[in-house]
């Protein structure tokens, strides 16, 4: 009896992760086995700039997020790689370029 209720929250709980996942691409649908979402076109171009950087994303929508942030405090500790922290370019919001923002790091 415990058995048949275990099995049936597992088939439950993996169901939506087992979904097919639906990017539309304008005018053409893709299909990739991994859960429903719609995503627009805007989307899934940034999602191919993202992976032409090898840059590695666990949660995607976190990036939308991460765009509107105005100060990023980070703590790289070098668990990974070395210590050391490399800033390749900044954008100052007036558009200007500026030494300040390197000065301050």
């Amino acid at each position: 009896m415990g058995a048949g209720f275990f099995a049936i929250s597992v088939v439950v709980g993996i169901t939506p992760e087992m979904l097919p996942k639906v990017v539309v691409s304008s005018p053409h649908l893709v299909y990739a086995p991994y859960r429903v979402d719609i995503v627009g076109p805007n989307f899934a171009h940034s999602a191919v700039r993202v992976a032409r950087k090898k840059v590695i994303v666990k949660v995607f929508e976190a990036i939308q997020s991460l765009g509107a942030v105005n100060i990023l405090c980070s703590d790289k500790t070098g668990t990974l790689t070395i210590d050391l922290v490399r800033v390749s370019g900044l954008t100052p919001s007036s558009g200007e370029p500026s030494d300040l923002p390197l000065k301050l790091a």
